[in-house]
C-alpha cells in the first residue's frame, strides 16, 4: 500500500457518517426485531404416524394381502415466542397438534423439552411450558392503543 496514512484518515472520515446513516436507518422495525429476537424460539416436534403401503406386484397382494401398516416418526418445525421468564411460551396449533415430544431451542443454542398448556385448533393457538434454571428471555407485550397505520 502506498500511502497507508491517507487510507487511515479516509476511514477514520468515513466512520462517523457511517455511524450516522446506522442510526438513520434503524426505524420502529428494526428496534422490535433486535428487542425481541431473543425470545423467538425455534419448535421441533415428533409425531409417530402411521402410513399404509401396498406391495408394488400384484400377485403378491393377491396371495398375501393388500399391502399393511408401518409406524414412522415424522419430524415437523415451526417457531414460538416466550411471553414469561418462568418458561411460557406461545404457538401455532399447527406446530405442535398430534406431537408425541416437542422441543423448544432458544436464540442461545439451548435445547429444552416442552409441554402442552393448552390449545385451541379453532384459532390456531397453543401454550407451552419449558423449564429451565434460570429466567428466559419474554418478549414485552404492547397495546394497540397507540399504534399508527403502517406500524
Amino acid at each position: 500500500m502506498r500511502h497507508p496514512t491517507a487510507l487511515a484518515l479516509a476511514l477514520m472520515l468515513l466512520a462517523p457518517a457511517a455511524r450516522a446513516d446506522l442510526a438513520h436507518r434503524k426505524g420502529a422495525v428494526v428496534e422490535v426485531v433486535q428487542k425481541v429476537s431473543p425470545a423467538v424460539v425455534y419448535i421441533g416436534t415428533v409425531q409417530v404416524v402411521e402410513r399404509r403401503f401396498r406391495s408394488p406386484d400384484p400377485f403378491f397382494e393377491e396371495f398375501f394381502g393388500g399391502g399393511g401398516t408401518r409406524r414412522e416418526a415424522v419430524e415437523s418445525l415451526g417457531s414460538g415466542v416466550i411471553l414469561d421468564p418462568a418458561g411460557i411460551i406461545i404457538t401455532n396449533d399447527h406446530v405442535i397438534r398430534g406431537a408425541s415430544q416437542i422441543h423448544v431451542v432458544l436464540a442461545d443454542g439451548r435445547q429444552l423439552d416442552a409441554e402442552v398448556v393448552g390449545a385451541d385448533a379453532d384459532n390456531d393457538l397453543a401454550v407451552l411450558k419449558v423449564s429451565s434454571k434460570t429466567p428466559l428471555p419474554a418478549a414485552r407485550l404492547g397495546t394497540s392503543s397507540d399504534l399508527m397505520i403502517g406500524e
